[in-house]
C-alpha cells in the first residue's frame, strides 16, 4: 500500500506539468497598489476679525443728553491703554438692530471707569431710549467690563475700533462702535410733515 507522503509525491509529479502547461491554475492574490499615505492636515489657526468703518452705523442715533458729561484728562499715572478708551464712541446696534453710544468720560489708574451708556429706543424688547452713569472696570486682559442685573457688558479696542459684547436678557450681542461725534438729531421727512399739516387741516 502506498504511504501518505508516497501518495503526495506522486500527486505533485502528476500536477507539475498541467501547471507548466497553463492547463490548470492556482487562484492567488494580487498585490494591492500601494496607498500615497495619508497626510493629516495640519490645522489652520482662525484669523482675528478685521473690524472697519463698514461694521458700524454712522446712522445709528441713541438720544441727546441734556448734560453731557466732559472728558476728564487722566491723571499722569493712567496708562496709554486705559487712556485709548477716552471718548465719545458711536455708529453702532447690538446685532445691527438696537443702536447704542458710549461716554467714557474718565479713567483712573487703578483700571475704574466712568462712562455713560446710551441706547436708542426698540420696540420689539420694550427698550425706551435711556442713558445711564456707569462705573466700569478694565481688567487685566485689557478689557472694558461692567454688569447690571443678568446683563455682561465687555468691551475691546480693535483696530481703532471699540468691540462689544453683551450677554443677558436678549442672548448673545455684538456690536461695533467708532470714535468720534455722534450723528446729527434725525429731521423728519417732508413727506411725514405733509401728511400731518394734511391731517390737521382735515380735523
Amino acid at each position: 500500500m502506498m504511504s501518505r507522503h508516497q501518495f503526495a509525491r506522486v500527486l505533485l509529479v502528476a500536477l507539475v506539468p498541467l501547471l507548466l502547461s497553463g492547463c490548470l491554475s492556482l487562484p492567488f492574490k494580487t498585490a494591492a497598489k500601494p496607498q500615497p499615505a495619508t497626510t493629516l492636515a495640519t490645522p489652520v489657526k482662525a484669523e482675528e476679525p478685521v473690524f472697519a468703518a463698514t461694521d458700524t452705523d454712522p446712522d445709528c442715533y441713541t438720544v441727546d443728553l441734556f448734560t453731557p458729561e466732559e472728558v476728564q484728562k487722566p491723571e499722569k499715572d493712567v496708562p496709554e491703554a486705559y487712556r485709548a478708551y477716552l471718548g465719545r464712541w458711536n455708529g453702532g446696534a447690538w446685532n445691527d438692530v438696537w443702536c447704542h453710544n458710549l461716554l467714557v468720560y474718565n479713567v483712573h489708574e487703578d483700571g475704574r471707569v466712568e462712562l455713560v451708556e446710551m441706547h436708542a429706543p426698540y420696540e420689539p424688547w420694550n427698550q425706551p431710549a435711556t442713558a445711564f452713569n456707569r462705573v466700569a472696570r478694565i481688567s487685566a486682559d485689557g478689557n472694558l467690563r461692567f454688569s447690571q442685573g443678568v446683563e455682561r457688558t465687555t468691551y475691546r479696542l480693535e483696530n481703532g475700533f471699540l468691540v462689544g459684547t453683551r450677554s443677558g436678557l436678549y442672548g448673545n450681542l455684538k456690536i461695533t462702535l467708532y470714535q468720534g461725534d455722534p450723528p446729527p438729531l434725525p429731521q423728519p421727512k417732508p413727506v411725514r410733515l405733509a401728511q400731518a399739516q394734511s391731517a390737521k387741516s382735515g380735523s
